[in-house]
């Protein structure tokens, strides 16, 4: 795990997320899915890989995992937090 400290690009200079799913409500210490993104992918998970976020905030992590088919569980004390969360992830059918 050390190495991937060095190893990834941790720029996200360019990156905005306000014009997204993630940018849906203020939320302090918010941090952007390019993180979970290339853990998750740096880490080799697949279809049978779980994700759990025993802290999931926002939900950030969440919606990364299921964006990339990954089963996953969010859990915070916060309610707002874990409703959030729910919003971020929660499939809207079209209509």
């Amino acid at each position: 795990m050390a190495e991937l400290i060095t190893e990834l690009d941790w720029d996200f200079k360019e990156k905005i997320i306000s014009d997204s799913i993630h940018g849906i409500h203020p939320y302090p210490a918010k941090f952007i899915p390019e993180i979970p993104f290339q853990l998750i992918n740096y880490l080799g998970c697949d279809k049978n890989t779980s994700v759990l976020d025993p802290f999931c905030g926002s939900g950030t992590t969440l919606k990364v995992a299921q964006s990339l088919g990954l089963p996953c569980v969010g859990i915070d004390l916060n309610p707002i937090a874990c409703l959030i969360s729910k919003v971020k992830t929660t499939k809207i059918p079209p209509n």
